[in-house]
């Protein structure tokens, strides 16, 4: 999954990958962030399922944990 982020040590544009998970322009490991916004959408995704398979409670669990992790960065 491509995920595009700011870098915080240059603000630089970056679009991260599972394989290159490094800033564009100041080479700083952007690892960590990639793995909390994969986090966010993959909880995402699994509240949108838990929707549509009407488990509300789950839904609301799983969204409000991606809401929270989006927060956080």
């Amino acid at each position: 999954m491509t995920i595009s982020v700011k870098c915080p040590v240059c603000k630089a544009p970056n679009s991260l990958n599972d394989e290159e998970q490094v800033c564009r322009r100041c080479k700083s490991d952007l690892s960590l962030l990639y793995q909390i916004k994969y986090n966010s959408y993959y909880n995402r995704l699994q509240g949108i399922m838990s929707l549509i398979r009407k488990e509300i409670p789950k839904a609301n669990k799983l969204i409000t944990k991606a809401i929270r992790q989006t927060k956080e960065y």
